[in-house]
């Protein structure tokens, strides 16, 4: 589920992006409860900005070159009555781009992303997500297009272990002859989101003709002790990714399994006084289909407490 995606900025604006549910810890004295929230996000000389309505949830992210000069592009976010992301849209210079819908029926999500070209709107992913009783994706689907035009054929899916409100495993079939990362990752939102933690690696599996599936991908993680923010947003955060989890990951592994490598990234954080990550330092490393492999990112973030 790996995208080769050049906006690790972007990405990182959006994994912070979506509203953080307020978090309490005692202070020093054992008395006074914080609340923190983020309003701001750093990397690669960029800003992201973020704004909340009323019930404390992100409505906008702003997104901005040169610090804080010139607002690029930025996402709009709408909610039900429950508190539950049903649209995201994203506007870049020329108006709006492309949108996300996502659809809730018992224990299962629907999240469709359409964009935007001459001829009108396009409708080119759906996934399906299944949720387990305590609200946690124990799987996704993506599917594709059938020939008469339905979502109906299974391209790829992914599996998740959950333990103490960490994922500790994901697996990743798919039934494709190359999976060059995550086919069902194609609106703006979608990268943005996984360019950070999915490094541009190039998955290879089986092709059978007979849409059966092999295992691409199993990634596991272990995780700090601190407060993770993005805890509460695990339907909003498309989740296959650490940062659902209750602590911040400080290592994942990747086994890739047609070629037998393995890739280690690892997170070293500073924290601020009440527990939250403000700045992180990721470096991957191992090797791709036999070739030795690297990548490094970092960023810094803000938050408002009282």
């Amino acid at each position: 589920m790996r995208s080769v995606i050049q906006l690790s900025l972007l990405a990182l604006v959006v994994l912070f992006a979506i509203s953080c549910k307020k978090d309490e810890k005692n202070n020093n004295n054992g008395n006074t409860k914080v609340q923190c929230r983020l309003t701001g996000l750093y990397a690669d000389d960029a800003f992201a900005k973020l704004l909340y309505n009323s019930d404390g949830l992100v409505s906008k992210m702003e997104l901005y070159e040169n610090e804080k000069y010139c607002m690029d592009e930025y996402f709009l976010f709408y909610y039900d009555s429950e508190n539950r992301m049903i649209k995201a849209e994203y506007y870049d210079e020329d108006g709006l781009y492309s949108y996300d819908s996502l659809t809730y029926q018992g224990s299962t999500m629907a999240y469709d992303t359409y964009d935007y070209n001459t001829g009108g709107w396009n409708h080119w992913a759906h996934d399906i997500f299944e949720f387990n009783a305590d609200g946690l994706v124990e799987k996704i689907t993506s599917y594709k297009i059938d020939s008469i035009g339905n979502w109906t054929i299974i391209r790829n899916f992914d599996l998740f272990e959950w333990g103490n409100d960490k994922l500790i495993r994901d697996e990743y079939w798919d039934d494709d002859k190359i999976s060059n990362s995550n086919n069902k990752k194609k609106s703006k939102l979608r990268q943005m989101i996984f360019a950070l933690q999915d490094f541009p690696f190039v998955h290879f599996s089986i092709q059978s003709g007979k849409n059966e599936f092999s295992k691409v991908t199993t990634t596991k993680y272990d995780y700090d002790q601190q407060k993770n923010p993005f805890h509460s947003i695990s339907v909003v955060i498309y989740p296959d990714d650490s940062n659902i989890s209750i602590n911040n990951p400080v290592i994942d592994t990747a086994f890739l399994h047609q070629s037998g490598d393995t890739i280690i990234t690892i997170y070293n954080y500073e924290y601020n006084e009440h527990g939250y990550p403000v700045s992180c330092i990721m470096n991957s490393s191992g090797t791709n289909n036999g070739q030795p492999y690297s990548y490094s990112d970092e960023w810094s973030a803000e938050y408002e407490c009282n």
